[in-house]
């Protein structure tokens, strides 16, 4: 395997072989690139093209969501999510993954074919990028009507899981939040989402590198015994532990069980800010699930007094 100093002649070796149309060694080694530099996304790409092109739609179109859930502004990711389905003979999903490739390059959709979010997609990407929060503002108070509130705040967790604040302020906020949506009118969610969306975070894509795979034949024992190590003396870190139990496939729930019970003799008084942390990352740690679970309790952990 090429060094990360070799990766330029790496990637290249990649475009040769497509265009040499040898597939199947091209997919044989962007997968032994990414078993060292799983999130180099280029590779990763160059990976999905070459599995459509062996006819594997399945783990092609997998990869790619992931890649377009992990940064939604991937161009090149809906492109072939738009050639895997017309692969597939889907009619439907082409036409969405269409409209947000549009969004992202040519400023507006085409009307005729789209549907009704299409369009304030567009005008969301557009306005972000010219500053015009007025107009992000719209478009927040449109999402508030939504019947799935919480969810909203998805983005939001992901950005405030990355940088906390000091003693997990931003955390604690935009977990509160999360949990008070339902109780709040339209026009008062749309204000707190504004607030927080604008304050809080800096970046709301999931990290590529903390994606979550199972890896056959991972004991699930000996990943939950490393976990109560990280809990017992903060070694290895939780980045590894945590990492290894969900790749084993180790329920999150189990997973939050043993990270509460390593915590069971703080009590309240000086170490009542670290509970009310605590609990607000293994909540949005639930809401977020076992693909993105990682994040907030990583950093959690490392900032946490033991």
């Amino acid at each position: 395997m090429a060094n990360l100093t070799d990766r330029e002649t790496f990637v290249s070796l990649l475009h040769a072989a497509g265009l040499a149309r040898r597939f199947d060694f091209a997919r044989s080694v962007a997968t032994d690139w990414l078993t060292a530099w799983p999130g180099d996304q280029e590779v990763r790409l160059q990976l999905a093209r070459s599995e459509l092109d062996l006819g594997l739609i399945k783990p092609a179109t997998d990869r790619l969501m992931e890649i377009v859930g992990a940064d939604p502004e991937c161009v090149d990711g809906y492109a072939l999510l738009i050639r895997a389905c017309r692969q597939t003979g889907d009619t439907l999903r082409p036409t969405l993954y269409e409209i947000c490739r549009q969004a992202l390059t040519e400023g507006s959709p085409d009307l005729a074919n789209s549907p009704a979010w299409g369009l304030p997609l567009a005008r969301a990407i557009r306005a972000l990028s010219d500053g015009d929060y007025p107009v992000v503002h719209q478009i927040l108070r449109g999402h508030a009507a939504a019947q799935d509130r919480e969810r909203v705040f998805e983005p939001l967790l992901i950005g405030v899981a990355k940088d906390p604040g000091f003693l997990g302020h931003n955390m604690i906020l935009a977990h509160s939040a999360r949990r008070a949506a339902k109780y709040l009118a339209k026009d008062e969610l749309a204000h707190l989402l504004w607030k927080f969306y604008r304050t809080l975070g800096k970046s709301y894509g999931y990290p590529q590198d903390l994606a979550i795979r199972e890896r056959a034949g991972a004991d699930p024992q000996a990943a939950i015994t490393g976990l109560k190590s990280t809990l017992q003396h903060r070694t290895p870190p939780a980045l590894a532990t945590i990492g290894q139990c969900l790749e084993a496939g180790v329920p999150l729930d189990g997973i939050l069980k043993q990270i509460v019970g390593g915590y069971s003799g703080w009590r309240v008084g000086e170490k009542e800010h670290t509970i009310i942390y605590l609990n607000a990352a293994i909540q949005t740690a639930h809401f977020l699930g076992r693909d993105k679970a990682l994040l907030p309790l990583t950093v959690a952990l490392q900032q946490l007094p033991f």
